[in-house]
């Protein structure tokens, strides 16, 4: 689903100024204990597909969301800076959405 984001947010339209993806329940699965992959994706990695994904929809697009109070907000910016990177983290933390006009 996000890679038929980031293609439409590529190409030429001005309605996709508006479409912004959030970061709600997107765990860095890998990192919990009881993580165990799909059968068929036994190599495939959770975090550096997300990873390429927010890189491919680009960051000003991304905005950051929390299913709290069922996860604390600290513990799961922590869990994202340690998945993605203090920088990506602070950048989708940064954005805000575009005025609707």
């Amino acid at each position: 689903a996000l890679a038929c984001i980031a293609a439409y947010l590529h190409k030429d339209n001005l309605h996709h100024n508006n479409l912004y993806v959030e970061t709600s329940a997107v765990f860095p699965l890998t990192l919990n204990e009881d993580y165990e992959p799909p059968k068929n994706k036994t190599d495939w990695n959770a975090v550096a597909a997300l990873k390429t994904q927010i890189s491919a929809i680009g960051m000003n697009h991304i905005l950051f969301g929390t299913d709290f109070p069922l996860i604390d907000i600290g513990p799961y910016i922590q869990l994202l800076n340690d998945a993605f990177g203090k920088d990506v983290v602070q950048a989708i933390l940064n954005n805000k959405m575009a005025a609707l006009h």
